[in-house]
């Protein structure tokens, strides 16, 4: 099974040229070192613009140890453009969606933790909502639930969007009709407009992929 590694970072203040270019160049490095990774994605925030995501989709969990060793010597490169250390969490995919298959121009991530028991409910509810709803919503290419392998409490939603503005409008709507239905069991929600800077594949846009 894919795994979902998302590496969350905040960058030292008025360098966003060195950033962006350490980013680019060990992302683009590590997806033509790592055979195991299947898409890379470097993402900026939209309003916290020094808050840098990197969503990385790994064939297996094995795939992705194998490469710690290399992972780690990597952040210490980086080391000098970020505040701290990244932050780093496993996902295992619930729920994948792909409505359209082009490159997206923004993403928006959802971080969530729910209350101890609440996982298999917070689950089942957002698996629906990917389902049926979410994949109505305007603009969107794909959407993927994702649940911590080693914390079952977190979650990670994942929408890829065609524009900019499809992301923002879609933000009015999860607050009206989303969130409520959820919030009975979370303890903690972070939502992140997220502006794509870069994506690398390994495999062409055409085959199979998760999101």
């Amino acid at each position: 099974m894919s795994v979902l590694v998302a590496f969350v970072r905040e960058a030292q203040p008025g360098r966003p040229a060195e950033v962006r270019e350490a980013l680019r160049t060990s992302a683009q490095a590590a997806t033509q070192e790592h055979r195991g990774i299947r898409t890379y994605q470097v993402l900026q925030g939209r309003a916290q613009s020094n808050l840098y995501v990197e969503l990385v989709e790994w064939e297996n969990r094995r795939a992705f140890q194998r490469a710690m060793d290399l992972l780690r010597g990597r952040d210490a490169q980086l080391a000098a453009q970020f505040l701290r250390s990244a932050h780093v969490r496993v996902y295992r995919p619930l729920e994948i969606v792909r409505v359209r298959r082009r490159e997206p121009q923004a993403v928006s991530v959802g971080l969530v933790r729910v209350k101890p028991g609440s996982e298999a409910e917070f689950a089942r509810i957002m698996a629906e909502q990917v389902r049926t709803r979410l994949r109505e919503r305007p603009g969107l290419l794909a959407s993927g639930l994702y649940q911590g392998e080693d914390e079952p409490q977190q979650f990670l939603i994942r929408n890829a969007w065609d524009s900019e503005e499809d992301m923002l409008a879609h933000r009015a709507w999860i607050a009206r009709e989303a969130l409520p239905t959820t919030d009975p069991h979370v303890s903690r929600r972070e939502l992140l407009d997220l502006l794509m800077r870069w994506h690398y594949r390994q495999t062409p846009l055409a085959s199979p992929e998760a999101v």
